[in-house]
């Protein structure tokens, strides 16, 4: 299950198919370790979730809702500029632990593809919307089998067409920035 924040996260999620390396946000030892216990969580919340009243879901369905609204104002309430500027930085930081120290017109090159990235912060929060609404409806009613609805929700975050789109998009720009700043490593090892 991968599942992209608005933030930088999506830089090292995105560039890990690009690089195979495991180091990135979301797919260190640490991370496979942490999904592992989340697998075994959520059977758990699972179990549980049948147990707790109406009142408890109305509860646990409004924390959602609140974080919802924390995102809106951390994620949202950027413009384009701050948004490609926190995308850059990412970018100059995976750059930084790939290839070490980076090169003014590496640094450039990065904040260049930067520019090219399409928002998706407003697409992750509108999924993330979806969510939670989906969730709530499949928690109220409890229904039978809401346990394996439950778990292929959680499975499968992104599902319009705009966010596919989005991030395939992304994924092209961010591997070509980091496929081009690996050539320009080797053209500056090689030449200096």
């Amino acid at each position: 299950m991968l599942v992209l924040s608005a933030g930088s996260n999506l830089v090292g999620a995105l560039l890990e198919a690009r690089t195979g390396r495991r180091s990135c946000v979301g797919f260190g030892e640490g991370e496979r370790a942490a999904a592992r216990l989340q697998q075994k969580s959520l059977t758990w919340m699972l179990v549980m979730g049948a147990e707790l009243s109406d009142a408890q879901i109305h509860a646990f369905i409004a924390e959602l809702n609140e974080r919802q609204q924390d995102y809106r104002e951390e994620y949202l309430s950027r413009d384009d500029q701050a948004y490609r500027r926190e995308i850059a930085r990412s970018l100059v930081s995976f750059g930084k632990r790939y290839l070490g120290r980076l090169e003014q017109a590496q640094r450039t090159h990065l904040g260049e593809a930067a520019e090219s990235v399409q928002r998706w912060d407003s697409i992750w929060y509108e999924e993330r919307a979806d969510m939670i609404a989906s969730l709530e409806s499949l928690l109220i009613e409890r229904r039978p089998g809401w346990q394996r609805a439950v778990r292929d929700l959680l499975k499968a975050p992104y599902r319009r067409p705009e966010a596919r789109h989005a991030l395939d998009h992304n994924l092209a720009v961010l591997q070509g920035a980091v496929a081009d700043l690996e050539q320009r490593d080797l053209f500056i090892t090689h030449t200096t």
